[in-house]
Protein backbone atom coordinates (compact mmCIF):
# COMPACT_ATOMS: atom_id res chain seq x y z
CA UNK A 1 0.00 0.00 0.00
CA UNK A 2 2.95 2.45 0.94
CA UNK A 3 3.90 2.30 -3.05
CA UNK A 4 0.26 3.18 -4.25
CA UNK A 5 -0.16 5.99 -1.82
CA UNK A 6 3.31 7.27 -2.72
CA UNK A 7 1.91 7.14 -6.67
CA UNK A 8 -1.40 8.85 -5.82
CA UNK A 9 0.72 11.62 -3.70
CA UNK A 10 2.73 12.35 -6.37
CA UNK A 11 -0.05 12.47 -8.89
CA UNK A 12 -2.06 14.63 -6.44
CA UNK A 13 0.01 16.20 -4.07
CA UNK A 14 -3.00 18.37 -2.69
CA UNK A 15 -4.83 15.40 -1.63
CA UNK A 16 -5.28 14.32 1.77
CA UNK A 17 -4.17 11.04 2.32
CA UNK A 18 -2.52 9.22 4.84
CA UNK A 19 -1.11 5.73 4.77
CA UNK A 20 -3.03 2.70 6.77
CA UNK A 21 -1.84 1.24 9.44
CA UNK A 22 -1.97 -1.97 7.47
CA UNK A 23 -4.77 -3.87 5.22
CA UNK A 24 -8.13 -3.92 7.43
CA UNK A 25 -10.95 -7.02 6.95
CA UNK A 26 -13.33 -4.94 4.79
CA UNK A 27 -16.00 -7.49 5.76
CA UNK A 28 -18.51 -6.04 8.17
CA UNK A 29 -17.62 -2.32 6.33
CA UNK A 30 -19.16 -3.68 3.32
CA UNK A 31 -22.05 -5.39 5.57
CA UNK A 32 -22.72 -1.47 7.01
CA UNK A 33 -22.40 -0.18 3.46
CA UNK A 34 -24.47 -2.83 2.32
CA UNK A 35 -27.55 -2.55 4.96
CA UNK A 36 -27.43 1.26 4.20
CA UNK A 37 -27.40 1.44 0.56
CA UNK A 38 -30.26 -1.76 0.53
CA UNK A 39 -32.57 0.67 3.00
CA UNK A 40 -31.61 3.89 1.13
CA UNK A 41 -29.54 4.33 -1.57
CA UNK A 42 -28.10 8.17 -0.99
CA UNK A 43 -27.46 7.22 3.18
CA UNK A 44 -25.60 3.93 1.93
CA UNK A 45 -23.66 6.15 -0.21
CA UNK A 46 -22.55 9.19 2.30
CA UNK A 47 -22.03 5.88 4.67
CA UNK A 48 -19.48 4.59 2.15
CA UNK A 49 -17.76 7.91 1.26
CA UNK A 50 -17.70 8.34 5.25
CA UNK A 51 -15.64 4.84 5.12
CA UNK A 52 -13.14 5.71 2.71
CA UNK A 53 -12.30 9.10 4.30
CA UNK A 54 -11.73 6.93 7.62
CA UNK A 55 -9.58 4.86 6.25
CA UNK A 56 -7.64 6.80 3.53
CA UNK A 57 -7.79 10.58 5.06
CA UNK A 58 -7.97 9.95 8.82
CA UNK A 59 -6.19 6.65 8.90
CA UNK A 60 -9.04 4.81 11.32
CA UNK A 61 -9.18 1.25 11.17
CA UNK A 62 -12.38 0.02 9.56
CA UNK A 63 -12.29 -3.37 10.62
CA UNK A 64 -12.98 -2.04 14.43
CA UNK A 65 -16.93 -2.65 14.96
CA UNK A 66 -16.70 0.65 16.94
CA UNK A 67 -15.35 3.01 14.15
CA UNK A 68 -18.20 1.37 11.56
CA UNK A 69 -20.97 2.47 14.51
CA UNK A 70 -19.65 5.66 14.66
CA UNK A 71 -19.71 6.09 11.27
CA UNK A 72 -23.36 4.47 10.31
CA UNK A 73 -24.61 6.39 13.38
CA UNK A 74 -28.36 5.53 13.27
CA UNK A 75 -27.94 3.14 10.06
CA UNK A 76 -25.87 0.86 12.21
CA UNK A 77 -28.32 0.06 14.18
CA UNK A 78 -31.69 -1.82 13.44
CA UNK A 79 -32.59 -5.13 11.77
CA UNK A 80 -30.40 -6.82 9.15
CA UNK A 81 -32.05 -6.94 5.72
CA UNK A 82 -30.85 -10.11 5.27
CA UNK A 83 -30.00 -9.44 2.12
CA UNK A 84 -25.76 -7.99 2.99
CA UNK A 85 -24.49 -11.24 1.50
CA UNK A 86 -25.81 -11.19 -1.24
CA UNK A 87 -24.86 -7.54 -2.15
CA UNK A 88 -21.51 -8.80 -1.19
CA UNK A 89 -21.20 -11.52 -3.52
CA UNK A 90 -22.63 -9.33 -5.81
CA UNK A 91 -20.10 -6.80 -5.62
CA UNK A 92 -17.60 -9.47 -5.48
CA UNK A 93 -18.24 -11.14 -8.28
CA UNK A 94 -18.51 -7.68 -10.56
CA UNK A 95 -14.59 -6.72 -9.34
CA UNK A 96 -13.51 -10.01 -10.10
CA UNK A 97 -15.61 -9.92 -13.37
CA UNK A 98 -13.56 -7.09 -13.83
CA UNK A 99 -10.42 -8.81 -14.63
CA UNK A 100 -8.12 -5.78 -12.75
CA UNK A 101 -6.45 -5.66 -9.18
CA UNK A 102 -6.15 -2.61 -8.98
CA UNK A 103 -7.49 0.16 -6.44
CA UNK A 104 -9.36 2.31 -7.14
CA UNK A 105 -11.32 1.44 -9.69
CA UNK A 106 -14.70 3.57 -10.89
CA UNK A 107 -17.25 2.23 -12.70
CA UNK A 108 -19.15 4.77 -14.09
CA UNK A 109 -23.13 4.21 -14.56
CA UNK A 110 -22.34 3.77 -18.51
CA UNK A 111 -20.12 0.48 -17.70
CA UNK A 112 -17.07 2.28 -18.65
CA UNK A 113 -14.11 2.02 -15.90
CA UNK A 114 -10.93 4.38 -14.50
CA UNK A 115 -8.90 1.67 -13.19
CA UNK A 116 -5.65 2.59 -10.55
CA UNK A 117 -3.93 5.52 -9.88
CA UNK A 118 -4.33 7.86 -12.60
CA UNK A 119 -3.67 11.70 -13.31
CA UNK A 120 -5.97 14.33 -12.11
CA UNK A 121 -6.86 15.27 -15.36
CA UNK A 122 -8.20 11.80 -16.89
CA UNK A 123 -10.03 11.35 -13.60
CA UNK A 124 -11.54 14.89 -14.54
CA UNK A 125 -12.21 13.64 -17.76
CA UNK A 126 -13.60 10.55 -16.93
CA UNK A 127 -16.18 12.23 -14.58
CA UNK A 128 -16.87 14.97 -17.62
CA UNK A 129 -18.27 11.94 -19.48
CA UNK A 130 -14.56 11.67 -21.44
CA UNK A 131 -14.04 8.15 -20.94
CA UNK A 132 -12.58 7.10 -24.08
CA UNK A 133 -11.06 3.72 -23.42
CA UNK A 134 -13.90 2.07 -20.95
CA UNK A 135 -10.85 -0.31 -19.10
CA UNK A 136 -8.39 3.05 -18.84
CA UNK A 137 -10.61 6.18 -18.26
CA UNK A 138 -8.68 8.26 -21.47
Amino acid sequence: MRHEVDVVRRLSPDLPLELPGGKPNTADAIAFAARCLDRDREAGMALVQAIYRAFWVEGRDISDPRVLEELAGSEARGTQSGNERGIAEKWAAAWEATGQCSVPIIVAPDGNQLVGCVPTGVIVDFFAGNSGDPKRGG
